[in-house]
């Protein structure tokens, strides 16, 4: 909570065997997120909801899989689902200005 701003905990992964292994650190229900550079990942089926460790394996397997907007999925962030009253979304751009 570098800024204060509360974040689920999660990792970022690249294959079903890591999506399935961090569960372990984690408590159900998980959020399986595709990282991709696109607006809209979560209507476009890039989000997938599961409450256990295999279905957290389906998940990933899917998503690694899938393209979203015509982008190819490569990683995937397992979070724990949180519920919450707003979501923000911020973006980090590396290069220097």
């Amino acid at each position: 909570m570098k800024y204060g701003i509360l974040t689920p905990k999660g990792e970022l992964v690249a294959n079903v065997a890591e999506a399935r292994e961090i569960t372990f650190k984690l408590k159900s229900p998980f959020a399986v997120k595709a990282q991709v550079s696109v607006a809209g990942r979560g209507k476009s089926g890039g989000i997938i909801f599961a409450d256990s460790i295999s279905q957290v394996g389906e998940a990933a397997e899917k998503l690694l899989n899938a393209r979203i907007k015509g982008m190819p999925v490569r990683s995937l962030l397992i979070e724990e689902k949180v519920q919450a009253k707003k979501e923000l979304y911020f973006w980090h751009d590396n290069r220097s200005a």
